[in-house]
């Protein structure tokens, strides 16, 4: 597990850059002028002249280049690490002639040759982001060095096209999730017969029926029994899915150990990892909660889209020292677990008395059965 990356540090702010065929260029000029002037040559020093204003006719034909250009990163949807993904730029020519100009710091680089007036081309590249984070965020910049590759001018284009890049996902196992959640939230304080009475009230009841030999005596209808004659019980709909609630606790220490950055990239994964599985599966609602120093909620229905769009605050968690409450409502239905970066976390008993119900708790220390990590190593 890796931590984090960091934001793509800003693009210096320079329009003119010598190449290293331009500083040769100028240095053989200006030798050349002083030969001529020194020795009273004026060959070499018409030669020099012609070189130097060779020179900086090469920086303003490369300016020229740039009138009218600008680069647009598409935008993506966001991606988990380790994930390949399609990058697409668009250069659009709005001024009055061809331009051949190139594109850096976008994440797909290449020269633009001969882009006509009015015109647009794209270009696409793959590329695989093996740490998450949000990359993108300098805007890209658009160069040329044309027609003589003496003088390279940069300029900064317009903003967009961030990529938003998830944790690594792992596999996990959702029937023992279900199972495991049941046995942690049914011990605090409730038998397991309270924790099914308690799922066969919430059921839809469709009627009554005929009392059957193995039927519970607390299912009876006793008004239908008093008026019919003979026992009645009640007959429930199929208790339907809980939604899930995942809180992430993204703890940290003030001076984080090498343990400690594992334990959260770790848990951040494991959270991505159980948020997209009950997501492919499909059902219920979802509910993703961060308890950073400014909490997150944010609940969708199950799909592969809102998986991404639920986990992109995790992409950049740096991790706290003091994570607060997130505002939680709504949770009585709903299997309720909070994945932390640490074991024994008090938030699990915050959450509880704010909530009035009981949260499952779950570490990567833990090693969950039904979870597999992303990474072999962490096993």
């Amino acid at each position: 597990m890796r931590p984090a990356a960091r934001p793509d540090p800003p693009p210096p702010d320079r329009a003119y850059r010598v190449t290293r065929e331009g500083q040769w260029w100028a240095g053989v000029a200006a030798l050349l002028t002083a030969i001529g002037w020194v020795k009273s040559i004026p060959t070499l020093l018409l030669l020099g002249y012609a070189m130097l204003a060779l020179f900086g006719l090469s920086a303003w034909l490369a300016r020229r280049q740039l009138r009218g250009l600008t680069v647009v990163r598409a935008a993506h949807a966001p991606v988990y690490a380790g994930e390949s993904v399609r990058l697409s730029l668009h250069l659009h020519n709005a001024g009055p002639r061809a331009a051949t100009a190139g594109v850096t710091g976008a994440g797909v680089t290449g020269l633009f040759e001969g882009v006509p007036p009015g015109g647009e081309c794209i270009r696409s590249g793959v590329q695989v982001y093996p740490v998450r984070g949000v990359y993108g965020r300098s805007p890209p910049r658009v160069w040329s060095e044309y027609p003589f590759g003496l003088v390279r001018v940069e300029k900064p284009s317009s903003d967009g096209g961030e990529v938003v890049v998830l944790p690594a996902v792992g596999e996990v196992e959702l029937e023992g999730f279900r199972r495991w959640v049941t046995r942690q939230v049914g011990a605090d304080g409730r038998s397991r017969r309270r924790v099914a009475r308690a799922a066969a009230e919430r059921a839809d009841l469709r009627g009554v029926r005929p009392y059957r030999p193995g039927d519970g005596l607390r299912d009876i209808h006793w008004k239908t029994t008093a008026r019919r004659g003979e026992p009645f019980v009640r007959e429930y709909d199929a208790d339907p899915d809980p939604e899930l609630v995942v809180v992430v606790e993204p703890w940290l220490s003030a001076e984080p150990t090498a343990a400690e950055v594992v334990n959260l990239e770790g848990a951040l994964e494991l959270a991505a990892s159980l948020v997209r599985a009950w997501c492919l599966a499909g059902g219920t609602r979802v509910t993703v909660a961060v308890a950073g120093d400014e909490p997150t909620v944010q609940s969708a229905s199950p799909s592969a889209v809102t998986a991404r769009f639920l986990l992109a605050p995790l992409a950049a968690v740096t991790g706290t020292t003091r994570p607060a409450l997130p505002q939680m409502r709504g949770v009585s239905r709903a299997a309720r677990v909070v994945v932390s970066s640490r074991p024994g976390t008090p938030l699990v008993a915050a959450l509880g008395q704010a909530t009035g119900h009981p949260f499952a708790a779950v570490a990567p220390a833990d090693r969950p059965p039904w979870y597999r990590p992303p990474h072999p190593a962490a096993q």
